[in-house]
């Protein structure tokens, strides 16, 4: 688990697992990746749920949804 935590963006994890630490708060995403507000980077395993297989940070997907 302290390798998937320091690794990972785990979007089902319940918050008593961060008992000891903060919880993670997500500041940017490009493409798989995300970074949290101490600059933390994790790979974003279940992006795909989310952010339709994309990634984040998309802009020309941005810009076509704007037109």
């Amino acid at each position: 688990m302290k390798s998937a935590a320091d690794h990972l963006w785990m979007h089902f994890t319940r918050m008593a697992a961060y008992v000891d630490a903060p919880v993670p708060t997500k500041a940017k995403g490009d493409g798989a990746y995300i970074w949290d507000t101490n600059g933390k980077r994790y790979l974003d395993g279940l992006s795909g749920l989310f952010v339709v297989q994309v990634g984040h940070g998309r802009r020309e997907l941005a810009q076509a949804a704007a037109k």
